[in-house]
């Protein structure tokens, strides 16, 4: 992403951390009375809730970890800011 684009890259994170905060918790409110879960206890109340967020994390982590590579190798030079190496004075 060029330097210039930086507020639109920002504002679509910002945007998309949004939706999916409010789809979460409407997917977990609605999944939560669907289930035949007597629970007694707080803790074992929030032990669906903890199932749901655990696979909708990895839902989005494996594909995440499974394109890093190719993505950082196909960035064209000069769209991403580099770091100096360790060799180099800042």
């Amino acid at each position: 992403m060029p330097r210039t684009q930086a507020g639109v890259a920002s504002a679509n994170t910002t945007t998309s951390r949004r939706i999916g905060s409010a789809l979460g918790v409407a997917v977990t409110g609605a999944a939560l009375p669907a289930t035949d879960y007597a629970a007694t206890t707080f803790d074992h109340a929030s032990r669906p809730a903890w199932w749901i967020t655990t696979g909708c994390g990895v839902t989005v982590a494996a594909p995440a970890a499974l394109t890093r590579y190719h993505a950082h190798r196909s960035t064209p030079p000069g769209t991403a800011p580099t770091r100096p190496r360790a060799t180099e004075s800042p």
